[in-house]
């Protein structure tokens, strides 16, 4: 398995996971940034439709 060891490409890919859990809830700018963030700290999904 191929790791990925630079943080910023750490923080893309993690993103790039995030987006369509987030796209569904329909929030404005700000809000899609809060719970990106949120869902990225915890790793955990499930924290979206909340």
């Amino acid at each position: 398995m191929n790791y990925i060891k630079d943080p910023m490409a750490i923080e893309v890919r993690s993103f790039e996971i995030i987006k369509p859990y987030i796209e569904k809830l329909n929030l404005d700018e700000a809000q899609t940034k809060i719970y990106s963030r949120i869902i990225h700290a915890s790793g955990d999904v499930d924290y979206a439709p909340l």
